[in-house]
């Protein structure tokens, strides 16, 4: 029994360890370097760090907190808990692990940037933790309204922020190609 617990921490931690630093890497390696808010908190975070230069895991995690309190009294501690566990490692590899950025081709950074945050949130997702942000804005929802799909809300979200990049990058290309980032990190999250 004991034995069975310890191999699933080692699991759990494995899992949002790397998934964590994948979803992380997308975004600070390829998308924010491109000019592209990949929608939810991240998204958000990305453009406030381009217009202030308030590093992005700062903005990520200060953005949560009112989120996770909200989502602890109203979905639940253990929710709460994982997700703040998540949305810290991923804050922590966003300010703390610099590693090389890629400034060029728009859609390559859209490409990598949407297959790295999906292989992370599919790691994240297999051991039943999530990365907050709009996860929570739709647990919040769902727990008063359980006929709204959670997918339906996320993406609503996730639509609202692609579209104000537009205003803060100044040109459509950033709402483009965030639209294949989040159709590609979905799609490997599915997969």
């Amino acid at each position: 029994m004991l034995k069975s617990k310890g191999k699933e921490l080692a699991l759990d931690a494995l899992h949002l360890l790397l998934g964590t630093f994948l979803y992380a890497g997308g975004i600070y390696c390829f998308t924010a370097p491109n000019e592209i808010a990949p929608g939810g908190v991240s998204g958000i975070s990305t453009m406030i760090n381009a217009l202030t230069g308030i590093p992005m895991g700062v903005l990520t995690m200060a953005i949560n907190i009112p989120l996770l309190l909200l989502a602890f009294f109203v979905v639940g501690k253990r929710f709460a808990v994982k997700t703040l566990i998540s949305i810290g490692l991923i804050s922590v590899f966003m300010d703390l692990v610099h590693l090389p950025v890629y400034r060029g081709d728009m859609i390559l950074g859209a490409i990598f940037g949407g297959v790295c945050m999906g292989a992370g949130l599919a790691l994240v997702f297999m051991r039943d933790f999530t990365t907050g942000g709009s996860d929570i804005v739709a647990k919040l929802v769902q727990s008063k309204r359980p006929d709204m799909p959670m997918g339906q809300l996320i993406l609503l979200v996730d639509v609202c922020v692609v579209l104000m990049s537009g205003f803060v990058y100044g040109r459509i290309e950033s709402v483009l190609y965030a639209g294949i980032t989040i159709f590609l990190y979905t799609r490997v999250v599915d997969f």
